[in-house]
C-alpha cells in the first residue's frame, strides 16, 4: 500500500516548548562534531532502502540546521530559512512531501525552486526518550515521487530514526564517560554499557605490563577460548591481517604517544578457524596526571553481520528484521485496540508462548499473577488515552524463571492522526532492580548496625548489651520477642536470661530443653547453623510445634554461638504470627548476633585488662622477688607443708569434736536402752557443745576461704567498737591497758556486722596473748581514701575509699618467718591446745570477701599492728530490726514447698514444718519442684537449698515466680559460691539462713516471712 500523495500533513499543537527542545538538543553535545561511521552507516542504509540519492541525519538548532551525517549533499549545515525539516517538528509521524513544488510552504524556497532543486522529501523525527523532537532522519530526491512511500518504507524510516536516537544516547553516555576518564567507576560502567549495547569483543590493555584481557565475546565471535589467548598486545597485533598490521600498529602507538584519548580504525582480524572478519575497533586511552598513557580499553565490533545486513536490506522484510535485531530488548507490536495479533517472534522468544497462546490478551498468562491485572488496567488506560505506556512487571521466561522487565510502548499514528498500531519493547531490569533492592536493604542494615553499635558502646556488662540488643532488634523488625540464652553444660538444657517482648506478648524467660523443640533444632543448632522456621504449624510435626506455640511463638530465627566445638549460647527472634523470613533479615540478625557477642567479649576483655593493668606492675615485681628468693623445690615443699598443716589441723579439731558428739550419743543410746535417765542431760549438752564447736570451725574455714554467706550492711564502726568495749576489757588481763580512738566523722563500712565483731575479738585475743607481761592494746579507726591505700597489697580490692580499723599491741612481735605464715590456716605459735590457728586466717578471708584487705606490720619485741581495711558505704545507714526469736504454729491451710537434695536435712526440716502444723510438699531437685508446683493449689512459702542438682535454688525461684509473682522464698545453705554476698544474691521477698541453724531460728524465720507483706510483682 502507498501513501496518498495528495494528502496534506496534519499538524497538531506541540507538547513541548522551544526552550525544552533546545535544552534536549544541547544535552547531546553533538553539534559541530566530526563525522562518525555509526551515523554514516544509517544514512547509507536509508538511501539504499528508499532508493534515493540523498539521505541526512539533520539536527535543528536555534539558528541553523546541522547535518551529523549526509550522503548526496556537499554541505554540513544550512540556514533555517531554507529548511524543509523544520516543518516536520510539528508532525506526530513521518512527514512526506511527494512533490515540493506542489506544496505552498516551499514556493519561495531556493532549494526547491532551483533548476536542479529538491522535489521529494520524507523525514522521520529524532525524538528524545521524553518524546521531544530534536531533528530528523530524512531522504530526498531531485525528482518528485507522486506515489510517496509505502507503509513498509514509512515503518523502516521510523525504525532507522529510533536507531539514530539510540546511537546518540550511546554517544552521550560515551561522552559523559570521556569527561570522567579519571574516575575508575565511570570507566567500568562504560565498559559494561558498551559490551551490552554492541556485543563487541571488549579488550582491556595494561600498557605498563603489556597485559590484555578479553571478554567472553572473543570466543563467541572469533572462536578463541580464554585458554588459547596469550594476554599480550603482541598476540593481538599478530592476529591482524598481514596487510593491515603495520598500519594498525602505527596508528595505535601514534595515539598512545600523543595526547589523544580516542582511537578507532577498521581492519581484518583473524578467527580461530583461519578466516578473517572485518572489524571496527574503538579504544579509549586512560592517562595519569602527567598525561602518560597507562591503560587502554576498547571494543572490537565484528562488521561481518553489518556487511551482510547491507546486502540483506535490499528487500523490505530483511531490512525490518535487521532493524529489530539491532534493538536491545524484546520487540512486540499490538493492534490499535491494544490486542496482540499475528506472529510476535520477540514475545515468543521471551516467554516461549505459542502464537495461539499470546493472541489478544493471552500474553497476560505469562505475567506474574500479582502483576497481571495491574498491567492490563494500566495498558487499557494508555490505549484509551493513546499515550506512551511505561510499566514494570514480572514475566515467566522461556527458561522457567521469573524476571522483571521495564516496558515501554509508543502509539504509531498515520499522517491523518489515526492510531495504526503500538510498538513496544521489554527490557530485562531484573539484575538492576535486585542490585537496587540489595543496596537499599544493605544500607538500612548498616544504618541499624551503626545505631546499635553506638547504643551498646556505653554498656559495660553482658546483660546490658543484650538488653539493648534485644529491644532494638525486635522493634526494628516489628516482631513479638527477641531473647538470648545460655546453654547448660549438657548442651540440651538452656536458660533464657533476658528478652524483650512487644506489647501484648509475654516474656519467655526461663529454663528449657532443646530437644523439646524438635529434631531440626537439635541438628541445626549443634551444627552451628541457624534455625529458621517460617510457620511451625506448617513446618514441624505437631508435637514439636506445640513447644513453640505454648510460649506464644509461630515463627523463629535462632542463631547459635559455638565455642571450642561446644554450643554455648543462643540468640533468637520470634514472632507470634507466621513470618516468611527474608535473606536480608537473616543477614541482619546474624550480623547483630556476631557484633553483640563480639562486644560482650570485648567488654569482658576490657574489664580483665583493666584489672590486670591495675595490679600488673606490683605483681610483676612481687613475682620477680619470689623467683629470686625461692627455688622451685622450696616452693613445692612449702606448698605440701601448708596442705599438710591444713588437713592435719582440720582432722585434729574435727576428731576431737566428733568424739564429743559420737561418744555422747553412744552413751545416751546405752542409757536409754538400759532405762536409765541419769546423766542424759549431760550427754545431750556435751553433744550440742561439740557440734556447735564444729559449726564454728566450719564458719572459720569458710571465712578463710572467702565462701561464707555475708549479710552485708552499712556498719557504724565507732558504735560497734564502743558496744564491744566492756567485753574487750573483761577479756584483757589486769596488766593490759585498752585504748580506743574513734573519730566522730568516721565513714560507714560496707560489711557484715557479726563477722566484723568476731574478727575484732580474735585480733584482741591474739594481742592479749602476745603481751604476757602486760602492755597497751590500741583499737583505732580512720577514713582511708583510695590514694592513701596504694601502698597496700590491693589485689581484688573493689572500692575506691575504705574504713580502716587498726589493732595494735606492744607485745613480743613476730619475726619475718612467722609474719610470712601468719595468715596460713592452723598455723599458730601458741602451745598445743591454746588455739586452733584459724583466727588470723578467718580475719583475712572475711576482709578479702568483703572487698577489702588486711596488712600486718610487726618486728620482734616491737609489737604488732594489724590494719583491717573495709569498703566505704555511701549513703545512710538503715535501722536494724528486732532480733527476738518467737516460734508460733501455722495458720490453717498454710502450705510450704520444701526443696532440699540432702535426705537428712530434708527429713529434719519436714518434721519441723509438720510439728508447726504446715502442709509440706517436698522435692529433691528443681525440676521435680516445678512439676509439684503446677499441682499445688496453694503455696505460701518456698524453702530451697541454694546448691541443687541441675538448676540452682535462685533459678528455681525465678521460674516459680513467673506464675506466682508474690511468692515468698527462704534459702538455706551450707555453702554456695553465688550466694556469698546476700544483698547481691537475694531479691525482694527473699531471705537466707545458713546451715547449721537452730530449729527455733528456722521456725521463727518461716513465720516471719509468711506474715511479711507480699513482694511487689
Amino acid at each position: 500500500m502507498t501513501t496518498d500523495a495528495s494528502r496534506s500533513p496534519v499538524a497538531s499543537p506541540p507538547s513541548w516548548s522551544e526552550a525544552e527542545r533546545m535544552a534536549a538538543l544541547d544535552s547531546y553535545a553533538i553539534l559541530d562534531t566530526p563525522a562518525e561511521p555509526d551515523f554514516d552507516d544509517l544514512v547509507l542504509l536509508a538511501a539504499q532502502a528508499l532508493d534515493v540519492p540523498i539521505a541526512v541525519i539533520n539536527l535543528i538548532a536555534s539558528d541553523r540546521q546541522w547535518f551529523k551525517a549526509q550522503i548526496g549533499l556537499a554541505a554540513r549545515e544550512m540556514p533555517l530559512e531554507v529548511s524543509i525539516c523544520t516543518h516536520a517538528l510539528a508532525q506526530d509521524d513521518v512527514l512526506v512531501v511527494p512533490d515540493t513544488r506542489l506544496d505552498d510552504r516551499f514556493a519561495d524556497n531556493p532549494l526547491v525552486t532551483a533548476d536542479d532543486g529538491l522535489r521529494f522529501y520524507a523525514g522521520a523525527l529524532l525524538r528524545t526518550p521524553e518524546g521531544i523532537p530534536i531533528g530528523t532522519l530524512c531522504v530526498l530526491d531531485r525528482k518528485p515521487r507522486p506515489g510517496g512511500i509505502t507503509e513498509q518504507q514509512r515503518h523502516l524510516l521510523n525504525l532507522l530514526a529510533r536507531q539514530a536516537t539510540t546511537q546518540m544516547e550511546l554517544r552521550r553516555i560515551v561522552a559523559l564517560t570521556d569527561r570522567r576518564a579519571d574516575d575508575l567507576r565511570s570507566i567500568e560502567e562504560r565498559y559494561r554499557l558498551a559490551g551490552r549495547a554492541t556485543n563487541d569483543a571488549i579488550w582491556d590493555w595494561d600498557l605498563g605490563t603489556d597485559h590484555v584481557e578479553w571478554n567472553e565475546a572473543l570466543e563467541r565471535a572469533y572462536g578463541f577460548g580464554q585458554a588459547e589467548v596469550e594476554p599480550s598486545g603482541a598476540w593481538w597485533i599478530a592476529h591482524i591481517h598481514p596487510d593491515d598490521q603495520d598500519r594498525i600498529a602505527t596508528a595505535i602507538h601514534d595515539a598512545i604517544h600523543s595526547k589523544a584519548i580516542h582511537w578507532s580504525d577498521e581492519y581484518r582480524f583473524g578467527r580461530a578457524d583461519g578466516s578473517y572478519a572485518p572489524v571496527l575497533d574503538r579504544g579509549f586511552i586512560i592517562r595519569d596526571a602527567s598525561g602518560r598513557a597507562t591503560r587502554m580499553i576498547g571494543a572490537m565490533l565484528d562488521l561481518s553481520e553489518r556487511r551482510d545486513r547491507e546486502v540483506a536490506l535490499k528487500t523490505s522484510n530483511e531490512r525490518f528484521e535487521a532493524a529489530v535485531a539491532a534493538i536491545d530488548g524484546y520487540l512486540w507490536t499490538n493492534s490499535a485496540d491494544g490486542k496482540m495479533r499475528g506472529p510476535q517472534p520477540g514475545w515468543a522468544q521471551l516467554t516461549g508462548q505459542s502464537q495461539e497462546a499470546y493472541q489478544g490478551y493471552g500474553w497476560a498468562e505469562a505475567v506474574h499473577p500479582d502483576d497481571a491485572q495491574p498491567t492490563i488496567d494500566a495498558w487499557n488506560e494508555a490505549v484509551t488515552a493513546r499515550k506512551m505506556f511505561i510499566f514494570e512487571h514480572r514475566v515467566l521466561c522461556a527458561d522457567g524463571q521469573w524476571r522483571r522487565f521495564y516496558i515501554r510502548a509508543v502509539p504509531m499514528f498515520d499522517p491523518d492522526g489515526n492510531l495504526r498500531e503500538w510498538v513496544g519493547i521489554h527490557t530485562d531490569v531484573t539484575l538492576q532492580r535486585e542490585q537496587e533492592d540489595s543496596l537499599a536493604a544493605n544500607e538500612m542494615r548498616l544504618r541499624f548496625l551503626d545505631d546499635l553499635s553506638r547504643e551498646i558502646t556505653v554498656a559495660d556488662d553482658a546483660d546490658t548489651v543484650m538488653a539493648i540488643t534485644t529491644r532494638m532488634v525486635a522493634t526494628h523488625l516489628g516482631v513479638s520477642n527477641c531473647a538470648y540464652a545460655d546453654m547448660d553444660e549438657d548442651e540440651d538444657g538452656f536458660t533464657i536470661r533476658g528478652d524483650w517482648a512487644a506489647a501484648g506478648s509475654s516474656s519467655i524467660v526461663g529454663h528449657y530443653r532443646l530437644r523439646d523443640f524438635g529434631a531440626m533444632a537439635l541438628e541445626r543448632l549443634h551444627a552451628g547453623l541457624p534455625l529458621i522456621i517460617n510457620d511451625n504449624a506448617r513446618d514441624l510435626p505437631a508435637h514439636e510445634a506445640r513447644t513453640f506455640q505454648d510460649i506464644g511463638i509461630a515463627s523463629t530465627i535462632c542463631l547459635p554461638l559455638i565455642k571450642g566445638n561446644q554450643l554455648t549460647a543462643l540468640m533468637a527472634v520470634h514472632d507470634a504470627r507466621p513470618h516468611d523470613w527474608t535473606p536480608s533479615e537473616l543477614r541482619l540478625i546474624a550480623s547483630v548476633a556476631e557484633r553483640s557477642w563480639a562486644h560482650i567479649e570485648r567488654v569482658r576483655t576490657t574489664v580483665a585488662l583493666a584489672e590486670l593493668n591495675a595490679s600488673l606492675e606490683q605483681r610483676v615485681e612481687e613475682r620477680s622477688r619470689q623467683l629470686v628468693a625461692t627455688e622451685e623445690a622450696l616452693r613445692q615443699a612449702q606448698k605440701m607443708e601448708a596442705v599438710g598443716q591444713l588437713t592435719g589441723g582440720i582432722a585434729h579439731d574435727f576428731n576431737n569434736m566428733l568424739t564429743g558428739v559420737i561418744g555422747s550419743l553412744d552413751l545416751l543410746q546405752r542409757h536409754l536402752a538400759a532405762g536409765r535417765q541419769d546423766r542424759i542431760d549431760r550427754y545431750i549438752d556435751t553433744a550440742m557443745t561439740s557440734a556447735q564447736r564444729a559449726a564454728s570451725l566450719t564458719q572459720r574455714l569458710l571465712a578463710f576461704s572467702r565462701r561464707q554467706s555475708l549479710d552485708v550492711t552499712a556498719v557504724n564502726v565507732g558504735d560497734l567498737v564502743t558496744g564491744m568495749e566492756d567485753m574487750l576489757r573483761r577479756t584483757m588481763d589486769e596488766n593490759i591497758r585498752l585504748e580506743v580512738h574513734l573519730p566522730e566523722a568516721t565513714w560507714l563500712a560496707k560489711t557484715d556486722h557479726n563477722q566484723l565483731e568476731s574478727a575484732l575479738l580474735n585480733l584482741a585475743i591474739n594481742a592479749r596473748d602476745a603481751m604476757p607481761h602486760g602492755g597497751t592494746l590500741t583499737i583505732a579507726a580512720r577514713n582511708t581514701p583510695s590514694n592513701e591505700a596504694t601502698g597496700l597489697d590491693a589485689d581484688d580490692m573493689q572500692a575506691d575509699d575504705f574504713v580502716e580499723i587498726s589493732v595494735s599491741d606492744t607485745g613480743t612481735g613476730m619475726s619475718e618467718d612467722v609474719l610470712a605464715k601468719a595468715f596460713d590456716p592452723f598455723f599458730t605459735t601458741k602451745p598445743i591446745g591454746a588455739g586452733t590457728g584459724l583466727g588470723l586466717s578467718m580475719v583475712y578471708g572475711f576482709a578479702r570477701q568483703s572487698g577489702g584487705q588486711v596488712h600486718i606490720t610487726s618486728a620482734p619485741e616491737e609489737g604488732t599492728t594489724i590494719r583491717l581495711l573495709l569498703p566505704r558505704h555511701v549513703g545512710e545507714k538503715e535501722e536494724a530490726g528486732s532480733e527476738t526469736v518467737e516460734v508460733r504454729p501455722a495458720e490453717p491451710g498454710e502450705c510450704v514447698l520444701l526443696v532440699e537434695d540432702d535426705p537428712s536435712v530434708r527429713l529434719l526440716v519436714c518434721d519441723v514444718l509438720d510439728d508447726l502444723g504446715y502442709e509440706v510438699w517436698q522435692a529433691p531437685d528443681g525440676q521435680t519442684a516445678i512439676t509439684l508446683a503446677q499441682t499445688m493449689p496453694r503455696m505460701d512459702l518456698l524453702i530451697s537449698d541454694v546448691g541443687l542438682p541441675g538448676m540452682n535454688g535462685r533459678q528455681l525461684a525465678d521460674i516459680l515466680r513467673g506464675d506466682r509473682p508474690d511468692l515468698r522464698i527462704l534459702f538455706i545453705t551450707g555453702y554456695a559460691e553465688r550466694a556469698t554476698v546476700r544483698s547481691e544474691f537475694l531479691g525482694q521477698g527473699m531471705e537466707m539462713i545458713a546451715k547449721p541453724f537452730a530449729i527455733d531460728v528456722l521456725s521463727a524465720k518461716i513465720r516471719e516471712m509468711i506474715e511479711a507483706p507480699a513482694p511487689a510483682a
